[in-house]
């Protein structure tokens, strides 16, 4: 997470869950084109209570930009609901919470416009 997340950042994370949290992060570009937008997709993982799995999924801008492009969406959906926000003006993150249950998909879209990419998580 530290390589993909400058510490200023990464400082703005509000996770406050128990220490046996995973988390990995991934750099997301959006478009093929000389105006394509970069993000950082930060995903930490846990388990929650009632045996399930618990994730915050977090999009940050990249390192050379200091809020998230307006309208950016995340996504994310479970096999019985989903859920989504977009980026407002000056959002530094965006973010969402859950809980599922292990062996279940769990999808995630980020998009702008008319990009987006996919990334599949097992809970």
């Amino acid at each position: 997470v530290d390589a993909v997340l400058a510490p200023r950042q990464f400082a703005f994370r509000n996770l406050e869950i128990n220490d046996d949290v995973i988390e990995r992060a991934k750099k997301i570009t959006l478009g093929l084109s000389a105006d394509s937008q970069q993000v950082d997709l930060v995903v930490s993982q846990w388990l929650a209570e009632n045996q399930e799995v618990g994730f915050l999924f977090q999009v940050h801008p990249t390192e050379k930009n200091e809020f998230l492009p307006l309208g950016l969406k995340l996504k994310v959906m479970l096999e019985s609901d989903s859920e989504e926000v977009e980026a407002q003006e000056a959002d530094s993150w965006i973010q969402i919470a859950l809980t599922e249950l292990p062996g279940k998909l769990v999808t995630v879209q980020i998009y702008l416009n008319d990009e987006s990419v996919t990334e599949e998580f097992v809970a």
